[in-house]
């Protein structure tokens, strides 16, 4: 699964009206490094470790999944990676992209004020009965 390129320009240019392009990763270098520290400290999460970008699209990503199921990962029949939102949100997708860059945004905010225990964030979500 692979957001295609026109609905990919599209949530970019989202993020970026929202003036978090400058929190985009530069590079895969950098893209790399901050997967790599999420990795070892799972639990917080810094500004400077946050990519609006890919945030937007795990939403994007994981709504689809929970939409449509595990068919999204396999190929189309030409052998393609499947767009989740051509297939989940059709005429809709702009709605999906806002949403999620909308949710980036407010994610920024928050990690301006300093790190986000993301342990506590999941605990207390459960709390309130909400989905994993």
């Amino acid at each position: 699964m692979n957001i295609c390129k026109p609905h990919w320009d599209e949530l970019k240019a989202a993020i970026t009206t929202r003036g978090l392009g400058d929190f985009i990763a530069k590079d895969g270098h950098e893209l790399m490094r901050q997967m790599e520290k999420s990795l070892t400290d799972p639990d917080v999460l810094h500004l400077e470790d946050f990519d609006p970008l890919m945030a937007a699209n795990n939403m994007i990503v994981s709504q689809a999944l929970e939409t449509a199921g595990l068919g999204l990962m396999a190929p189309d029949e030409a052998g393609n990676p499947r767009c989740p939102l051509c297939l989940c949100a059709g005429p809709y997708a702009s709605n999906w992209i806002n949403g999620a860059s909308d949710q980036a945004a407010e994610m920024v905010a928050e990690l301006r004020k300093g790190p986000v225990n993301i342990k506590a964030k999941r605990e207390e979500h459960d709390r309130r009965g909400g989905s994993a």
